[in-house]
């Protein structure tokens, strides 16, 4: 008898949280301006939780995922940040655009930012763009420099990225790997001979 009042009060409860006057969402999580703003924040909250049954529920539901919440995430934004390979995939496939970001940057910067040379691979795929910069100045390749990441530093130079190009603090990813005093990446920028290593 009580297994059966407790699984009834966590039905209640799992009720109440699901309809609209309960909801948890923050101001920070809610998406502006489209009609599909709850499937919409239930897509973000999925791609947060690495929940690929719900992502997968949801996903279907939703007519632009391109749109960006108040913080300037858009969904290929958050599964590049926090290296949801799969969710990415599914995203790129349902015609999200790896170039289109916000205020945060776009897909190649947060995977850059956190160093996660596969998710570049698959946003160079399907056609992100390797020397856009974000509000700072920074750069795919900036991000990859100044987190010592060499097999990313060496992806996005046999792809064509620029390392040349100055941030906000008028410095190039170059100079950036100068001042690190990083010789793999130096090395990659200007070939080294064995006396230089």
């Amino acid at each position: 008898m009580r297994n059966q009042i407790l699984c009834s009060l966590i039905s209640l409860a799992l009720l109440l949280l699901a309809s609209p006057s309960f909801s948890q969402s923050t101001a920070e999580d809610h998406v502006e301006g489209d009609e599909n703003s709850p499937a919409l924040n239930t897509l973000f909250d999925a791609i947060r939780q690495d929940d690929t049954t719900l992502f997968d529920e949801v996903l279907p539901t939703i007519e632009n995922v391109d749109a960006a919440d108040e913080r300037g995430s858009t969904a290929l934004v958050l599964a590049s940040y926090y290296n949801r390979l799969y969710m990415l995939d599914k995203l790129l496939y349902a015609a999200a655009d790896p170039n289109v970001g916000g205020a945060m940057g776009n897909p190649i910067h947060g995977a850059a930012y956190k160093g996660f040379t596969e998710i570049i691979k698959h946003l160079v795929y399907h056609g992100a763009s390797l020397d856009v910069a974000d509000s700072q100045g920074t750069t795919a390749m900036h991000y990859a420099v100044l987190g010592s990441n060499c097999e990313l530093v060496d992806f996005l130079l046999a792809r064509g990225a620029r390392f040349d190009i100055k941030d906000n603090s008028n410095m190039t990813a170059r100079e950036y790997a100068d001042k690190l005093e990083n010789r793999c990446m130096i090395c990659l920028f200007t070939p080294c001979t064995e006396s230089d290593e």
